[in-house]
């Protein structure tokens, strides 16, 4: 079996949100019980992340991080805008899309990492597609 969803929100500039309450509704709705979950973030600058969906200060750490490691700057040789051109590069870095596994009707991962929509430009009307695949 395969069901397959799209979801889209408004970003705000350099910023992560948690997108882990819909990633569970999503897999709800497809009814699968055992498979792979996949979320993939079709942009060239953003990404999605696993990681802990603990306390704010730890994402607004990996936000701060992320623009430490690759700031934006104007003597990149793609040069959109210093924001776009540092996006690129961190899309590159983290990637676009994460696959998870699915036991028993949850994600084996659960309670433990969230699902997480990294924007590295912004703002922009931003969309995520998920597909759920197996029995």
């Amino acid at each position: 079996m395969f069901y397959t969803e799209t979801r889209y929100l408004e970003t705000e500039a350099h910023s992560i949100k948690d997108i882990t309450p819909e990633i569970r509704e999503i897999l709800a709705a497809s009814g699968i019980q055992n498979g792979l979950l996949v979320v993939e973030v079709p942009h060239s600058t953003a990404s999605v992340m696993r990681t802990t969906g603990g306390p704010l200060d730890i994402r607004q750490d990996l936000v701060n991080e992320v623009r430490r490691v690759v700031p934006s700057r104007i003597n990149f040789l793609h040069e959109e805008s210093p924001d776009d051109a540092a996006g690129h590069i961190k899309c590159g870095l983290f990637g676009n899309s994460i696959t998870s596994i699915v036991k028993d009707g949850k994600l084996v991962s659960d309670g433990k990492l969230g699902w997480f929509f990294m924007e590295y430009d912004g703002p922009r009307a931003r969309k995520y597609c998920v597909a759920v695949m197996g029995e």
